[in-house]
């Protein structure tokens, strides 16, 4: 609170709805530009001044106001507040990370004008870490980007709508498990230190009809674990077995190459973490 100004917002918000995935702008035409829902931010002003106040709110994201902003002739030592929906940024990063909030009241008469801001920091926290062993798809993700449309859980990647991916299939074999993405993409999973090893089939789905080249990798804290060779259309799928003993935060990377990302279609077939092994 500063000089009568206070901003009213949770002290955190978890990652899945804070961390907007790319790729569902993409999937969703109608909607592209405008993040996903977050929460509501009210701000309170404690008028020292007769006269109009006009309260505004700042910060990463879209804040849509859900009440009016500007209060005619508030009395002195009134109180007046506004409230507004918060929708979070397109940020490409893991968390944890703080985001900051700015609130500023104008008031007071014409000729008389004066201003006062306030700030608040929202911690963003990350999914809860898996306690047992558990596909990835079956996850939330800390965050996430893909090159064409929506990643797909269980499926291949498709077009542009989430689910229009066919099944995941590598070498001729089905997989009823695993995550289809488009390079360049990230899939990010948050381990809390508490997995032990990351197993995966990764390759080109069949469906791309043996086009397509990609370079698969596996992060933990930001360190390569795990590259493969590039691999194309007509490649054979790759085992991996990474040990993530201690890792915090494991990212599964998928790069295009020198031809670019059509027909990327990236497949980690069943992505499975081991917990306490």
């Amino acid at each position: 609170m500063d000089d009568g100004l206070s901003i009213d917002a949770p002290e955190q918000v978890d990652a899945p709805l804070t961390v907007w995935d790319i790729a569902f702008a993409s999937a969703r035409p109608d909607r592209q530009g405008v993040p996903d829902f977050v929460t509501e931010v009210g701000v309170t002003f404690d008028a020292p001044l007769a006269g109009d106040v006009v309260l505004a709110l700042h910060g990463p994201g879209v804040f849509s106001p859900t009440t009016a902003t500007k209060h005619s002739d508030v009395r002195s030592g009134s109180s007046v507040r506004s409230r507004w929906r918060w929708a979070a940024p397109l940020r490409a990063e893991a968390p944890p990370y703080d985001m900051q909030l700015t609130a500023t009241a104008t008031y007071g008469r014409p000729g008389d004008r004066r201003s006062v801001t306030a700030a608040r920091s929202v911690a963003v926290v990350p999914p809860p870490a898996p306690d047992k062993d558990v596909y990835v798809s079956d996850l939330d993700f800390s965050w996430a980007t893909n090159g064409y449309g929506p990643i797909e859980r269980d499926a291949a990647n498709g077009q542009l709508r989430p689910g229009d991916g066919g099944p995941i299939r590598l070498d001729g074999k089905t997989y009823e498990k695993g995550i289809g993405t488009n390079a360049r993409s990230v899939v990010g999973v948050h381990l809390g230190g508490k997995c032990t090893r990351f197993t995966a089939v990764v390759g080109i789905d069949d469906v791309r009809g043996g086009a397509g080249s990609v370079q698969f990798r596996v992060l933990g804290d930001g360190r390569v674990l795990y590259e493969s060779p590039v691999l194309t259309g007509s490649s054979a799928a790759e085992q991996v077995s990474v040990d993530v003993t201690g890792i915090e935060q494991l990212d599964l990377v998928a790069d295009p190459t020198a031809d670019g990302q059509a027909n990327d279609g990236a497949d980690w077939a069943d992505a499975r973490l081991e917990v306490g092994r």
